[in-house]
């Protein structure tokens, strides 16, 4: 277990802190917070269970995350630029105003 704070890209405020044991397990098991805005840039998520999860307005710039089940998530005003979102589940996925540039 190590200490994990997941912070805002907007203004360094820490969204969820605590033990766990990577940042994938911290998001699963913070899934009904509210983690709007939060900086996720280049995170290894892949295979993570986000139904649900509002992660409006989040750099997940380069995040990995494959094969995510990201049904009905509220990703509005993402920047995913670069991500890999190759066999991810994202039916109902909120989208709009998000940057998909060389998403995959």
């Amino acid at each position: 277990m190590k200490k994990i704070e997941i912070k805002s890209r907007f203004d360094g405020s820490i969204l969820v802190s605590g033990e766990y044991e990577s940042i994938k397990d911290c998001l699963v098991k913070n899934r009904g917070s509210n983690l709007s805005g939060a900086y996720l840039r280049g995170c290894d998520l892949s295979g993570a269970d986000l139904r649900g999860c509002d992660l409006s307005g989040s750099d997940l710039r380069s995040a990995y995350l494959r094969g995510c089940d990201l049904w009905g998530a509220y990703l509005r005003g993402c920047d995913l630029r670069g991500c890999d979102l190759w066999g991810a589940y994202l039916r109902g996925c909120d989208l709009s105003g998000s940057d998909l540039r060389s998403a995959y």
